[in-house]
């Protein structure tokens, strides 16, 4: 398997409990974490792998 489908799979099933857990560690909230990382793989997807 690509390392393409292997990111998206892991940026769409994300969790808490998959960043670090140190005090400060987080200083944004979990929903925007999730949301750029979202963001950042699919703005790399071709414009025909999301037609496909």
């Amino acid at each position: 398997m690509a390392s393409g489908p292997k990111l998206l799979w892991a940026g769409l099933n994300i969790g808490s409990d998959d960043l670090p857990t140190r005090l400060n560690s987080l200083r944004y909230p979990f929903e925007l974490l999730r949301v750029l990382s979202l963001t950042w793989l699919f703005s790399g997807l071709r414009s025909k792998a999301i037609e496909a």
